[in-house]
């Protein structure tokens, strides 16, 4: 089995390294990483945005026991949850604090990366798609999203890559490793069970072609009915307690209107473009467009080499793709994140393809090689713009602005004057509200319903009330009436952008 791995590493054309390429390799990738690191790290401490304040909430007022033993919502990450409590505990609480689990698991992500090329390409291919990963806006900002995405990530990249090297070589370690990061993946997002099922489906139908083929099988199925059994087990052991709960919740939260979209439908595919376009520009999302024909050839390639590696990241999505369709469910773009470390993969392959290809046109043999150099350079910078182009904005701007609307409300309001936080803006206002030390004054009130903003009208009485709004799409289909009752009553004074969507928040102040 090591040979298999050694001639399947000759064969796709890594070259035999010395000590010397080996320390100089990782010199460049501990240098592509703390390039991701600053980059995660800078402006870590913006606001967070409520499904941050939601679950954090959760996990710090929630008992450890009610932690690992109930799944009261989606928005439950356990491993990002015990996490962000170690966090607050060791450094206070900041917003900072609670993203850095987040940050770091991104932070990781890169070198993982590296770690999952390096057996299918050589050393600047592998290096490039740590390079890609390191720049990427969307990676970035997952990064610093107080959620479970960046471990969900991170575990399902290292999963993948123990996956690939225990099929060439039945060793103890890539047992741990892949037990270790497929529970942990699974801790950090619930969805990672789809990776889990396409990991084993994938192993059944290798052995089978081996098996066809003639080649022996049984130590390879024995390692591997030892690695899908131990994580089984594990799992079992985690979500057991609170699998009826944990579908009953899933079941209930996507089917209301502003819980998201439905996968089949042009509304799914315009707010996809619109994440896109976040991060690329717009310009440089149409200048893709002739790119993804070549992305076909790409795929292809690593595929004939890697089916495995390739797979491994779209039969999950296809699985969840097709469990969301026939239960009717609604969905968001985020939920396919699982795309991003084969983007890059794929992108690297195309482009090394495509540079190698141009470097044929050259006449003069030896000249060749440098030409390929070069172009393959070029692409590699191109593509890493592209991807990073977001960024300058997406630091300027928080997730969702709370003390920006706090402190205009504080300098255009009157002495005796009220805000009232409507819908889903109470969580971030209540939050912050309490951070800043505003909650006894009070001026800070919040409802979500017709009825609670009657209460508060007569509670409030000759005082002069103002309204803050957010996720304007959801408060529209989720309470039509309430909506209605602030566009009547308020008028809007001022607006603060976000880059989560429609995570804009409008202040509205009472109409004369």
């Amino acid at each position: 089995m090591r040979a298999a791995c050694v001639t399947s590493r000759r064969r796709i054309g890594a070259q035999p390294q010395t000590g010397h390429d080996r320390s100089r390799e990782y010199l460049v990738l501990t240098l592509i990483t703390l390039v991701g690191a600053a980059l995660r790290f800078y402006r870590l401490d913006t606001d967070l945005w409520i499904d941050e304040i939601g679950s954090f909430e959760y996990a710090m007022e929630a008992s450890l026991v009610e932690l690992v033993r109930t799944f009261h919502s989606p928005n439950h990450h356990l491993l990002n949850a015990l996490l962000e409590r170690a966090s607050v505990a060791a450094f206070r609480e900041h917003d900072w604090s609670v993203r850095l689990p987040a940050a770091v698991f991104g932070i990781a992500t890169i070198p993982a990366m590296h770690w999952l090329a390096r057996p299918l390409m050589g050393r600047w291919q592998s290096l490039s798609v740590a390079f890609l990963t390191a720049v990427s806006y969307h990676h970035v900002w997952f990064s610093q999203n107080a959620r479970g995405y960046t471990g969900y990530l991170l575990f399902s990249v290292l999963a993948t890559g123990a996956l690939w090297r225990l099929i060439h070589a039945t060793r103890r370690r890539w047992i741990v490793i892949y037990v270790v990061s497929a529970i942990l993946s699974l801790t950090s997002l619930v969805i990672a069970a789809f990776m889990m099922i396409a990991h084993v489906l994938l192993a059944a139908a290798l052995l089978l072609v081996r098996r066809h083929r003639r080649e022996p099988v049984a130590t390879l199925a024995r390692a591997l009915g030892l690695a899908f059994g131990l994580t089984f087990v594990a799992s079992l052991a985690i979500y057991g307690p609170m699998a009826a709960e944990l579908l009953r919740n899933v079941g209930s939260a996507y089917v209301r209107e502003g819980t998201g979209f439905q996968p089949v439908s042009l509304e799914f595919v315009t707010e996809t473009l619109k994440g896109l376009a976040a991060g690329f520009g717009s310009l440089a999302l149409v200048g893709a467009i002739p790119f993804l024909a070549l992305v076909v050839v790409g795929t292809v390639s690593l595929m004939r080499r890697a089916w495995l590696v390739v797979l491994s990241f779209i039969i999950p999505l296809c699985l969840m793709a097709a469990l969301v369709v026939a239960a009717g469910w609604l969905t968001s773009p985020r939920f396919f994140i699982l795309v991003v470390p084969l983007a890059f993969l794929v992108a690297v392959e195309t482009l090394d393809l495509v540079a190698r290809r141009l470097s044929q046109l050259a006449a003069i043999e030896h000249s060749r090689r440098r030409i390929y150099g070069v172009l393959a350079t070029m692409a590699v910078a191109a593509c890493a713009v592209a991807l990073a182009l977001g960024l300058p904005r997406y630091y300027a701007v928080p997730k969702q602005s709370f003390q920006a609307a706090i402190a205009s409300f504080a300098r255009r309001a009157g002495p005796g004057d009220a805000l009232v936080a409507v819908y889903q803006a109470d969580r971030g206002f209540q939050y912050y509200t309490r951070r800043l030390g505003l909650d006894r004054e009070n001026r800070y009130f919040a409802t979500r319903t017709t009825g609670g903003l009657d209460s508060l009208g007569a509670q409030l009485a000759g005082r002069r009330v103002w309204v803050a709004t957010t996720f304007e799409r959801a408060f529209k289909l989720e309470d039509p009436a309430l909506w209605k009752r602030v566009e009547d009553g308020w008028s809007r004074v001022e607006w603060f952008p976000a880059t989560v969507g429609y995570g804009e928040i409008t202040l509205w102040q009472p109409r004369q």
